[in-house]
């Protein structure tokens, strides 16, 4: 766990335990929850890094040797063994919240934000960076498209298919973060506001499905 900032935040209710970040692939939780955790001076943990050192294997590499459904299985390991995290920020990976077996495991670890970023937004951004989808297996055959043109639009199909799949499990989550223009540092300091304010509040008891 990589530790922000030394003074936690004053104003945020004592009920968050820690703050889950969730949404589809490329919605910025990595680069969100860093910033987020510095912000809350908690501590900032990446379930996919959790795994990767526990496999002592890249999460591509994960997906090649075992396949999807093996990754699955690690991934509520690790939900399971991070139980007892205090004071994070916990970036889940995109299809965390898919198996509504995880739901009562990270319920229990804290306050769900789903930061919904549209399909297209994150496509225009990683058409031009295909390095970047290849480090993401259930994007990187993307990645060898020449036109960037025809991978955007391949991107924004898989994803919209990706966040049909997945609204259920993120729609569980207890707040929303809808805004796909915001740049990182903007997003964190909205969700900050909205965790410490009245609406977050309000929001959480509205909610809640626990």
């Amino acid at each position: 766990m990589i530790l922000y900032g030394k003074e936690k935040s004053e104003r945020l209710p004592k009920n968050f335990k820690n703050i889950i970040l969730t949404g589809i692939c490329g919605s910025g939780k990595t680069a969100i929850g860093k910033q987020l955790a510095r912000r809350l001076g908690f501590g900032y943990l990446d379930l996919d890094d959790w795994i990767e050192k526990s496999e002592k294997k890249t999460i591509p590499r994960i997906f090649k040797d075992h396949g999807e459904a093996y990754f699955r299985k690690k991934e509520t390991e690790a939900l399971s063994s991070i139980k007892s995290a205090v004071s994070q920020v916990i970036s889940l990976g995109g299809g965390a919240m898919q198996a509504e077996q995880n739901w009562e495991l990270i319920d229990g670890l804290g306050v769900t934000v789903w930061l919904q970023v549209s399909p297209n937004a994150i496509a225009k951004r990683f058409a031009s960076h295909p390095e970047e989808l290849k480090k993401r297996p259930l994007l990187s055959d993307i990645a060898g498209v020449a036109d960037t043109s025809e991978r955007e639009q391949l991107l924004v199909d898989r994803l919209t298919s990706q966040l049909q799949d997945r609204r259920e499990g993120f729609e569980h989550s207890h707040l929303c973060f809808n805004d796909s223009f915001a740049t990182n540092d903007e997003a964190a300091n909205r969700i900050k506001q909205l965790l410490e304010g009245k609406e977050g509040q309000k929001l959480l008891k509205k909610n809640a499905k626990r």
